[in-house]
């Protein structure tokens, strides 16, 4: 799955927490600059100036935290009677699909 946009895009939690997993490797990029996140080490890297600003920084021993993947569900057959597949088929090829109640 990709998500594209144009402008900018903006994940909020106003109550929580965000959540980022992935199994192997996680890689922000931005202007250049990019942290990438995987089982051997974190990796900063950047074009410009690298600033770190903190009251206080300190080193911990090393630390992980396993999060279990989840596994996809096997779903079951649809029944073709509940959808016109045809006109499903129209609105992909014409690149005008709309997805309601996902």
């Amino acid at each position: 799955m990709e998500l594209l946009a144009k402008k900018s895009i903006e994940i909020v939690s106003t109550e929580d927490e965000i959540k980022i997993t992935a199994k192997k490797k996680i890689t922000i990029n931005g202007g250049g600059s990019y942290i990438r996140i995987e089982g051997s080490g974190i990796e900063p890297g950047t074009p410009g100036d690298y600033n770190v600003k903190a009251v206080h920084y300190g080193r911990q021993p090393k630390a992980s935290e396993k999060v279990p993947m989840p596994e996809f569900p096997i779903l079951s057959a649809v029944d073709s009677s509940d959808f016109c597949l045809e006109c499903l088929l129209n609105a992909i090829k014409n690149d005008d699909a709309v997805v309601e109640g996902v």
